[in-house]
């Protein structure tokens, strides 16, 4: 019996542990795009001995003429992580973004996805292979190609892409990267 107590005190200890190691941190940042502002607001769960995660992203877009605002959906879906704990996760989220200004003229951000370290289902499934992959909405808050596909993009679609000079890394007006330790420009 007291090899019991001693087994489960010692589990109740490392759980206690691993609870003090992780940490949570918030990044806010916001990137100006023409008559835009695109201002994402991320909550990481830092734990020093595994890879960080995100644990909420929310994106606002605003416009700065009208200061009409709302809220952006992103690509990324809750996932439950096990380890240490069965703990909420977004299997993909927002690393970095930036201006575009497009060969009509017009504005648009680029939203640049990564998936969460692990194995997952839907998006950032194993199978996949892909862990990255490009979103762009114009400056009125729009999503383009809101399909599903994130690295499958279909002919026509990446033929938009070409017509409007997204392609061409001279049109990228400023950018933001996010990590767990902040944001910074690009």
């Amino acid at each position: 019996m007291p090899a019991r107590i001693f087994a489960a005190s010692m589990l109740l200890m490392l759980a206690t542990v691993a609870q003090a190691a992780e940490t949570t941190t918030e990044v806010k940042a916001d990137l100006v795009c023409g008559d835009a502002v695109l201002a994402i607001q991320t909550t990481f769960l830092v734990d020093p001995d595994r890879f960080t995660q995100v644990l909420a992203q929310r994106v606002m877009w605003k416009n700065m003429k009208t200061n009409q605002e709302k809220e952006i959906p992103i690509d990324g879906k809750y996932v439950t992580r096990h380890i240490p704990e069965a703990r909420k996760i977004l299997d993909a989220w927002i690393s970095g973004w930036y201006c575009v200004k497009a060969v009509n003229g017009r504005y648009y951000f680029g939203l640049s996805y990564m998936c969460a370290d692990g194995e997952y289902e839907g998006i950032c499934a194993r199978e996949t292979v892909q862990v990255e992959w490009s979103r762009y909405m114009d400056d009125q808050g729009v999503v383009l190609f809101k399909s599903p596909r994130h690295w499958k993009m279909k002919r026509a679609e990446e033929a938009a892409y070409r017509r409007l000079g997204f392609f061409d890394p001279k049109r990228v007006v400023s950018g933001k990267s996010i990590t767990s330790s902040g944001s910074s420009d690009e």
